[in-house]
């Protein structure tokens, strides 16, 4: 779309890796200058509160930072107590909390249909 800014920061997640790297070449090819991939796709989001967009999240609108991925990063750091979860443990509760979400979702659709 002509009316979007090529050299504006984009940061791209997805299911897995290579999905996340077909994404940002496309991007690229597209010429969009600062284009990332955020390792551990959808899962690492959620797990540093990131938001997203869905049936629970439509509940409660994002704030004005929510998107700003690099603030996102640095309070979730600055938040982690010490002695904290690692890295591996908070992607952990990141997959489960996706898991419980979709199954909520679920349900709430399962609800709207009948």
């Amino acid at each position: 779309v002509p009316s979007l800014d090529k050299s504006r920061d984009i940061y791209v997640y997805g299911a897995n890796e290579e999905e996340s790297a077909q994404a940002a070449q496309q991007l690229r090819s597209n010429g969009f200058e600062h284009v990332s991939q955020l390792k551990g796709g959808l899962a690492a989001w959620k797990a540093i509160g990131g938001p997203t967009e869905g049936i629970i999240e439509s509940k409660t609108p994002p704030g004005p930072d929510d998107y700003n991925v690099v603030d996102r990063l640095k309070n979730h750091q600055e938040n982690l107590p010490k002695g904290g979860p690692s890295a591996t443990e908070a992607l952990k509760k990141g997959a489960s909390d996706l898991k419980d979400n979709i199954q909520e979702g679920a349900s709430n659709l399962k609800e709207g249909i009948q």
